[in-house]
């Protein structure tokens, strides 16, 4: 009987220790992946980089004698991640990082998941004079998905086309809430640091879900006749902001977040998950008691074994 007993007290604390402790494991993967063409080449260059741990970074640029572009895509399975593409001449180019998480609730009991994240400041810009029949575009977009069904989407596009205004549209049924202006030769939209939690639902012990945020820059061109000079590398400042550089290098840019600043950006995406019925783990208070109950149920035990051997 008194080792009954005991199995029993020590069977329960080793449970309150795993409903305690027991993290819901994970599968994470990042991906950065980049095509483009140049003068309406047939063949799309692609560099991608896949990883579970660690960062990936696609760095580089490509030019004709009338075109080239530019990308950075990265990312870090901590959470830092961008994109951003730029061309002038005739050009087509995407950049995209993907962070996709499959979660398994293993902790036992029912558990509310909630997702946040971080956008960090980017933009989309147009800049030249397109002559006739040309044009210049730029675009991103930014969809978070569960299981396959998009719970979050940001999306914006800007177009300058020859012989007409810019035009904008901030498509996505989230606005970043950033600011567009323009000028004659140029058009930008800028946004600052967006911040946001999803309510994922709750899953039971056992249960999984994939989790899908996927951001994509675009930017693509037809101003051969505009496009001499050199493309500015340091688009941060004067790439079409201001018009000043208008009519001598016509191409768009597209970025989430600044390359050249790898790293200290601070964007971080993180799943979180608490007890669907806090009942469900005991509070510090209850544990306390629980322990109090143990030791008295020891103590009866021990009173009754010393009666029972003085018969």
């Amino acid at each position: 009987m008194s080792n009954n007993i005991r199995f029993k007290k020590n069977s329960l604390a080793v449970a309150v220790i795993a409903v305690l402790s027991a993290p819901a494991t994970q599968a994470l993967e990042i991906d950065a992946t980049v095509e483009y063409t140049l003068d309406g080449s047939p063949i799309t260059t692609t560099h991608s980089e896949n990883a579970s741990t660690g960062t990936v970074d696609v760095l580089a640029g490509s030019s004709s004698p009338t075109s080239n572009v530019f990308y950075h895509t990265y990312g870090s399975t901590n959470g830092n991640f961008g994109s951003r593409v730029d061309g002038n001449g005739v050009y087509d180019i995407t950049g995209t990082f993907t962070y996709s998480n499959t979660i398994f609730n293993t902790s036992g009991i029912d558990l509310a998941y909630a997702f946040s994240f971080d956008i960090i400041p980017g933009e989309i810009s147009v800049n030249g004079i397109p002559d006739v029949g040309e044009f210049a575009n730029s675009s991103y977009s930014i969809d978070v998905s569960l299981d396959g069904n998009s719970i979050f989407d940001s999306a914006a596009s800007l177009n300058l086309v020859n012989g007409s205004a810019p035009t904008f549209s901030d498509s996505g049924s989230t606005s970043l809430g950033g600011s567009y202006n323009a000028g004659a030769d140029y058009a930008r939209y800028n946004w600052g640091t967006y911040s946001d939690t999803l309510d994922l639902g709750v899953f039971g012990s056992g249960d999984s879900f994939d989790l899908v945020y996927t951001l994509v820059a675009h930017a693509d061109g037809n101003c051969l006749s505009s496009s001499s000079g050199t493309n500015d590398r340091n688009l941060d400042d004067d790439f079409g902001f201001d018009g000043s550089e208008g009519g001598t290098n016509c191409g768009s840019l597209s970025r989430s977040g600044d390359p050249f600043q790898f790293g200290n950006q601070g964007n971080f995406a993180s799943i979180s998950s608490t007890p669907a019925n806090a009942s469900d783990v005991p509070e510090p208070a209850s544990l306390a008691l629980m322990g109090i109950g143990l030791a008295g149920i020891a103590g009866s035990v021990k009173r009754r074994r010393k009666k029972l051997n003085k018969k």
